[in-house]
């Protein structure tokens, strides 16, 4: 299916890029599950201020979405598989507007 340089670069980038997501979705899951299992434990992790913060379970959320969003990023580049690729995007995309929506709202409610 890739018939150009260019082509053959990009994927290459694509695949790369998205390597260094899912190993940043593993990281992050991890930190997230040890901060919720050393909850009691205040002293060893810094964000964790309080018996009710959420910060573990953004952590693995974030981790898990990063995870999959790399994850399929990849798979989809190597094989040149539509649908992952597809997929990818439109996680992207969802991403992106998100964060634009929150900077918005950040922009508008500034005090």
């Amino acid at each position: 299916m890739v018939k150009g340089t260019f082509a053959k670069v990009s994927k290459v980038v694509l695949f790369v890029v998205n390597i260094l997501f899912w190993l940043l979705g593993v990281a992050l899951l991890g930190v997230g599950i040890y901060s919720e299992v050393q909850r009691n434990d205040n002293e060893k992790i810094a964000i964790i201020n309080s018996s009710s913060s959420y910060a573990p379970i953004a952590l693995i959320v974030g981790g898990a979405l990063v995870f999959i969003v790399g994850f399929s990023g990849c798979c989809g580049a190597m094989k040149e598989h539509r649908g992952l690729l597809v997929f990818y995007s439109v996680l992207v995309f969802i991403i992106f507007a998100i964060e634009m929506a929150g900077g918005i709202y950040g922009f508008v409610r500034h005090d």
